[in-house]
């Protein structure tokens, strides 16, 4: 049991455990066949805040879910690692970023 070896969900190691998840950037792709069409780069921010630095899909692939589905999964592991939040950043004129 995770309580059982890392203690209560604020304790110390469990916030060390998370920072340890997010320690080193997680990049996710998405493939549509055998191509790799978009991809996401997550990384830490700052303690407890998760940053999705990087998240391109190719402009032929769009419209899919698959940036919705990257942004999807760098939130559940962030919540798995006891991150409190993720940030994403977008350029003002990036319209179809702010809806995601």
């Amino acid at each position: 049991m995770i309580v059982d070896r890392d203690g209560p969900d604020k304790s110390a190691s469990v916030v060390e455990r998370a920072y340890e998840a997010f320690g080193r950037q997680r990049l996710r792709f998405a493939v549509v066949g055998a191509v790799p069409v978009a991809f996401g780069l997550t990384l830490v921010k700052e303690p407890g805040v998760a940053l999705l630095s990087r998240l391109c899909v190719d402009p032929s692939t769009t419209s899919r879910g698959l940036g919705s589905a990257l942004v999807a999964d760098a939130i559940e592991h962030a919540a798995a690692s006891r991150f409190a939040r993720v940030e994403l950043q977008v350029r003002e004129t990036n319209i179809r970023a702010m809806r995601v």
